[in-house]
C-alpha cells in the first residue's frame, strides 16, 4: 500500500514536472515571438523614417521642380505610366529649348550663347509610399482628402501644386495640366510706362486694366542681376484664382518707368528687386525674399482698403499707402525734368567739377590781384 502510493506520489510530480517545462517552453517561445515581432515592426518603422527623411531631404534640396508621386498602396502601373510621360515630356522640352533660338533671326555666336543660357532643365520624379501621417501638412491634407490611391504633386522651389486626378488618368491631360504649370503664361510683362499707369488706375480713374476685386502683385527686377526667383510660383498659384494678378517689369526702366514708380508708390525702396502688393487703391511693399504662403498670409491680415461710391478714400488699414493719382502728360513732362535737374544737382561728379572750377576761379583771380600789385603796376613817385 505504502509503496503504491509512493509511486503515484513519484508519477504526480513527474507530470507536474513535465508541464511546467512545457508552460515555460511555450512561455519562452511567445516572448521569442513577441520580441521577433517588435524588433521587426522597429525595424520597419525605422526603414519608413529614414525613407521619408528621404522624401523630406529631396523636397528641401531639389534645386527647382520635382514631380512628387505619393502612393497609398502598389501603384506600379501608375508610377510606370507617370515615369514615361514625363520622359517623353522631357525629351520634348529640351528639343524645344534647343530650337527655340532657329525660329528667330540670329546670328550663330548668338544663338549658340542664348542656347546656352535656356537650356532645359529635366523635371525629375520621386516616388514615396504613404504609410503613416507626411509630415509637411499641406501635403497631408491633401493626401487624406483624395480618395484615389496615387496623388501627385508639382513641387517647385518649396510650393507643391497638387496635380488633378482626372489628369493622370490621360497622358495628354497629364502633359497638357504640366505644360501650364512648367512654363505658366498668366504673368503680364509690362513695357509701355501707359501700362504701368493703366496697372496702378483703379476703376475711380478713366482707364484701368483691374477690377476693383483684383489683388496684384508687381514684381520689379533685373532678370540677370536680381531675378525673382518665386514669381513663376505666385503665377502657378494664380491659376485657379481669377481675382489675382502677377505683373512683371523688367530693370533696366526707362525714365518715365521710373519716375512714375517713384510719384504715383510714395516711398518705394530702391533695392534692385521690389514686390509690391496692390489691392484697390492701395499698395503695400513685401519682402523681396517674401514666400506664396507669406503672401496669402498678408493678403488675410490685411483688410479691404475702402472706396465708397464718389471714390473718395475711406479709411485706409495701417499697412496700405494711398496710390497717388496719374499725371496728365504736361505734369508728367515738368516733374521728370524736375527730377533730372535734381539728380544733376546731387550727382557728385558734377559737385566736384564745380568745385574744382571755383577753386581755379578764385586762383586765377587771387593771381591776378597779386599781379596787379607788382612793381610794374605799382606808380612811381
Amino acid at each position: 500500500m505504502s509503496i503504491n502510493l509512493r509511486s503515484i506520489l513519484l508519477y504526480i510530480l513527474l507530470i507536474y514536472i513535465i508541464v511546467k517545462n512545457i508552460n515555460c517552453s511555450i512561455s519562452n517561445g511567445k516572448r521569442t515571438v513577441y520580441k521577433r515581432k517588435e524588433t521587426y515592426q522597429k525595424r520597419n518603422e525605422n526603414a519608413y523614417d529614414k525613407f521619408q527623411e528621404r522624401t523630406l531631404k529631396k523636397l528641401r534640396t531639389e534645386n527647382g521642380r520635382l514631380l512628387l508621386v505619393v502612393c497609398k498602396s502598389k501603384c506600379l502601373k501608375e508610377r510606370a505610366d507617370i515615369a514615361a510621360w514625363l520622359s517623353e515630356y522631357n525629351k520634348k522640352s529640351s528639343i524645344n529649348s534647343q530650337n527655340f533660338h532657329k525660329e528667330i533671326n540670329e546670328t550663330h555666336e548668338e544663338a549658340t550663347k542664348n542656347v546656352s543660357k535656356s537650356t532645359y532643365q529635366p523635371l525629375g520624379i520621386y516616388v514615396h509610399y504613404y504609410q503613416k501621417s507626411f509630415p509637411i501638412a499641406e501635403i497631408e491634407r491633401k493626401i487624406k482628402k483624395s480618395s484615389k490611391q496615387v496623388i501627385a504633386f508639382y513641387v517647385a522651389d518649396g510650393k507643391e501644386f497638387q496635380i488633378p486626378d482626372k489628369d493622370l488618368t490621360r497622358k495628354e491631360m497629364f502633359l497638357q495640366w504640366l505644360e501650364a504649370y512648367e512654363h505658366p503664361t498668366n504673368i503680364i510683362l509690362l513695357k509701355e510706362a501707359i501700362e504701368l499707369d493703366e496697372w496702378l488706375n483703379n476703376e475711380c480713374n478713366e482707364v484701368t486694366r483691374r477690377s476693383l476685386d483684383q489683388t496684384v502683385i508687381l514684381v520689379i527686377h533685373d532678370i540677370e542681376i536680381c531675378p525673382e526667383p518665386l514669381l513663376k510660383n505666385f503665377a502657378r498659384s494664380f491659376m485657379n484664382r481669377s481675382n489675382y494678378v502677377a505683373v512683371e517689369l523688367r530693370r533696366p526702366l526707362s525714365a518715365e518707368n521710373e519716375f512714375i514708380l517713384k510719384w504715383r508708390l510714395k516711398g518705394i525702396s530702391e533695392m534692385c528687386r521690389i514686390v509690391v502688393l496692390i489691392r484697390r487703391n492701395g499698395f503695400t511693399e513685401l519682402s523681396p525674399d517674401i514666400t506664396v504662403t507669406e503672401f496669402y498670409q498678408t493678403i488675410s491680415n490685411i483688410s479691404q482698403t475702402g472706396i465708397n461710391q464718389n471714390c473718395t478714400i475711406m479709411n485706409q488699414p495701417q499697412k496700405m499707402q494711398e496710390i497717388m493719382p496719374q499725371l496728365n502728360p504736361i505734369e508728367l513732362e515738368f516733374f521728370k525734368e524736375e527730377r533730372h535737374l535734381k539728380s544733376i544737382e546731387q550727382n557728385r561728379q558734377y559737385l566736384a567739377v564745380g568745385t574744382i572750377g571755383g577753386v581755379a576761379v578764385m586762383a586765377l583771380a587771387m593771381s591776378i590781384f597779386w599781379g596787379l600789385n607788382g612793381n610794374d603796376f605799382v606808380p612811381k613817385k
